[in-house]
């Protein structure tokens, strides 16, 4: 058979965070809403609702990603933690709504700085 390829890199072990489950500080810094704001968060947009069709919440107890685990403000506990755990590399989101805005024009969305 083929012979297998070596790995020109050893892999790492590492972390991963998503934005709106770890971030918090919804309003900081100028951030606009995003499509999971209107997810958990009753009557913000027309597009999600809120609530399933059968009236059961979509989000488990209401919860909302408003205070997560802060991550906005506390990244650098979140670094020694990694490095703590032995970990090679993280990876840290940053929401899309936190670097610009987006604002709807007759052609389409058209984004904007913060």
């Amino acid at each position: 058979g083929p012979r297998a390829r070596r790995r020109r890199h050893p892999m790492q072990w590492g972390t991963a965070t998503a934005a709106y489950q770890v971030e918090g500080f919804r309003t900081a810094l100028n951030r606009s809403a995003s499509v999971w704001d209107a997810f958990d968060t009753a009557g913000v947009s027309s597009v999600v609702l809120p609530v399933r069709p059968d009236g059961s919440p979509r989000v488990h107890a209401g919860q909302s990603g408003a205070t997560a685990d802060e991550d906005f403000e506390r990244y650098g506990e979140s670094v020694a933690l990694t490095l703590a755990l032995g970990m090679q590399a993280v990876r840290l989101s940053v929401s899309w709504p936190r670097v610009a805005s987006f604002v709807e024009e007759s052609d389409g969305l058209r984004m904007v700085p913060n």
